[in-house]
């Protein structure tokens, strides 16, 4: 599906916040806190980390975003201008 993107951003974001957004945004219908990080650590972590072994997104990303602190997101890796021609 590479091909069929313009530009690829990566959110580069540990697994311990992405967790903890998780129970601040869905806690309401998933249950307690305890509840809501035990389904995600038992299947969004291992998915997600599933994806990154076989889709190296961060590797083929042309930008990459540290979005660790939400208010004060990094970039860390920016799309280069002589990519341009190979999108």
């Amino acid at each position: 599906m590479l091909n069929y993107w313009d530009l690829r951003i990566f959110l580069d974001v540990d697994f311990e916040h992405t967790v903890a957004r998780a129970v601040k945004r869905d806690g309401w219908y998933l249950g307690s806190e305890q509840e809501t990080t035990a389904i995600y650590n038992e299947r969004y972590v291992p998915g997600q980390t599933l994806y990154f072994q076989e889709a190296n997104p961060k590797e083929v990303a042309d930008i990459v975003v540290d979005n660790n602190d939400f208010q004060n997101p990094i970039i860390k890796k920016k799309f280069a201008a002589k990519d341009q021609d190979q999108v």
